[in-house]
């Protein structure tokens, strides 16, 4: 079973909850987009996200609350681990299916 993914993914700073800014950025694959909003959110917003993969591969095994004490034990913030699964929503990056052939990263 194939995943749909849109041709473009566009993302800006106010749908990830950052107020005041209206930065926006564009891709061809959602890693291309976590990394543009990655270098935007450290260097404007001294928020500091998890890498590419990280994001990526996620954890949809976890409750909200288990992922946010699990990133924070880790260094994060909870306003970058909020941001991180906002990302992840609006990029529909999530853990694959039963019957879909996982891939080692």
């Amino acid at each position: 079973m194939e995943r749909e993914t849109p041709d473009r993914y566009e993302i800006s700073c106010a749908s990830l909850g950052i107020v005041g800014c209206q930065q926006k950025f564009h891709g061809e694959t959602a890693g291309e987009v976590i990394d543009k909003v990655s270098d935007h959110l450290r260097a404007e917003h001294d928020i500091d996200l998890p890498d590419r993969d990280v994001i990526l591969r996620g954890s949809e095994d976890l409750g909200a609350e288990a992922i946010v004490d699990r990133f924070m034990t880790m260094g994060y913030t909870k306003r970058a681990v909020l941001v991180m699964r906002r990302l992840r929503e609006l990029l529909n990056v999530r853990a694959p299916n039963e019957d879909e052939p996982s891939v080692q990263l």
